[in-house]
């Protein structure tokens, strides 16, 4: 299984690959991992998840800065 980062300028990072082991039936797999990632541009991101060639699902992740300022007495 990979998970493909895209930037919301359309750049694809490299994919993180992951041994994932099916038992059959109605089991299923989860994948619990620690990524670290920097998010330079604001927009929406993807994280396209893909079982060999094929694309199971994109999970979006949309990135708004917003302005902070300390107030001072």
């Amino acid at each position: 299984m990979t998970i493909t980062p895209e930037m919301p300028n359309g750049e694809a990072k490299d994919p993180l690959l992951f041994s994932v082991h099916f038992e059959g039936e109605e089991k299923g797999a989860n994948i619990i991992t620690k990524m670290e990632f920097q998010f330079k541009y604001e927009g929406l991101y993807w994280f396209n998840i893909k079982l060999g060639e094929n694309l199971l699902t994109a999970i979006p992740l949309r990135v708004k800065y917003q302005r902070s300022s300390i107030i001072q007495s």
